[in-house]
Order: C-alpha cells, then sequence, then structure tokens
C-alpha cells in the first residue's frame, strides 16, 4: 500500500488584488518545498473532509524556499472561500504537492496561450527568466488582463493581448523557425479547439502541451 501523501499547513502571508474578480494569495514555504514552472498544488480546507482543488503556482521557483503564490478567482463555493481568507487567521488551509508533468525549465522557445486567469502558470514560467517565451493572452475586458503591470519585467518574454480569442493563424506565425513548443492552458472546450487549430496550421501533435478543466 502506497503511503498517504504528505499534508502541510501554509500560513498565508498576505492577499494582493489583481481586479475585481482575482487576488494573488501568498503563503509561506514548508521546510525543502520546491516545484518546476507549471505545476500546481491542492488545497483544501481543514472541514472540508476530502474535498480537494487544484491551483497552478504562479510565483517564481527561484522563491520556493520562502514562499508561493497562486492566483485564486471569486468563483464557486470553495475558491469563494480561499478569495476570502485573511492572514490573521492560522492553520486555515491545508496543502499537499506540487503535482504536474506540464512543465517549462527555460529550454528553447515556448508559445503560451491562455485568456484570463489561465496567465497564472505563465507567470511562473515567465519569471525564470530564461529560453524565449512568447505570451498571447486575451481577456473579457481591459481589468481582466492580470499582472499586466508586470509585462515589461518578464525577461526573455514576448507579450501580446488582445480582448478576445486569437486565431491559430496568429500564433503560429510566432513560430518561425518550426522549432517552438506550446503551452495551452484554460477551459478544455477551447483547449480542444485551439490543438486543432494549430495543427491544421501544421504545427506538430507532440509540441504541443495543454492544462485544461471542466
Amino acid at each position: 500500500m502506497s503511503a498517504a501523501p504528505q499534508v502541510f499547513w501554509p500560513r498565508l502571508l498576505n492577499a494582493t488584488p489583481l481586479g475585481p474578480r482575482l487576488k494573488l494569495l501568498r503563503f509561506s514555504s514548508w521546510p525543502k518545498f520546491e516545484f518546476s514552472a507549471g505545476q500546481f498544488l491542492m488545497l483544501s480546507f481543514p472541514d472540508a473532509g476530502e474535498t480537494w482543488r487544484a491551483y497552478s503556482l504562479c510565483s517564481s521557483p527561484a522563491d520556493a524556499a520562502s514562499f508561493f503564490e497562486i492566483a485564486v478567482a471569486e468563483g464557486g463555493g470553495f475558491s469563494k472561500r480561499l478569495f476570502a481568507l485573511t492572514p490573521q487567521a492560522q492553520d486555515q488551509i491545508r496543502a499537499r504537492g506540487p503535482y504536474g508533468g506540464w512543465t517549462w525549465r527555460g529550454e528553447g522557445h515556448a508559445i503560451l496561450v491562455g485568456a484570463g486567469s489561465a496567465i497564472a502558470p505563465f507567470r511562473s514560467m515567465t519569471l525564470l527568466g530564461k529560453g524565449r517565451i512568447t505570451l498571447f493572452i486575451s481577456a473579457d475586458s481591459s481589468q481582466d488582463f492580470y499582472f499586466s503591470q508586470e509585462y515589461g519585467s518578464w525577461k526573455a518574454t514576448r507579450v501580446h493581448q488582445r480582448q478576445g480569442a486569437w486565431r491559430p493563424a496568429e500564433i503560429a506565425a510566432a513560430d518561425s523557425d518550426r522549432t517552438a513548443t506550446y503551452f495551452l492552458c484554460g477551459g478544455a472546450a477551447a483547449v480542444q479547439e485551439l490543438a486543432a487549430g494549430l495543427r491544421g496550421q501544421g504545427v506538430r501533435a507532440e509540441k504541443i502541451r495543454s492544462e485544461s478543466w471542466g
């Protein structure tokens, strides 16, 4: 029988609004904690039994020994409760992980495509300051371009932003030498449609990596 995953109790250090519906939560790390850009944690409340939810790590892996950050939208019941956390409360959240193989360590050219809060794992990748990144981010409104105040400080990253969806042909055109790896993040239907569109533009399936929900 395999051992149960180890559970940790990180402390909320601060909560920073990123917009009317999103907050950046910074938690203290536990000893020897480390992660790769693109991974996620499973979180749960002490009174939630075995109800756990996945949240992408959006801070730099270089800071993992001190703290980690997640972006939380005020959505369903679990996220709404997480959104309302304050630094004053103790023993308010449980964590385990990190998990996931949808990672990037700064090698080659990465083309990142997402909408709204899907930028969370991409922020962790950009903060590596390595390799070459082309980011295509879309949003429903100008206030939903989260982390936009940081775009200029993301080294080796070229950011394209737009209200409304990007077309596969526009995204594929960013890979002029056909060597990039594509990272797609968002709702399952949108990600599947975009992946199909990129394949239609001649992008090889093995060059497309996706993380989706719903």
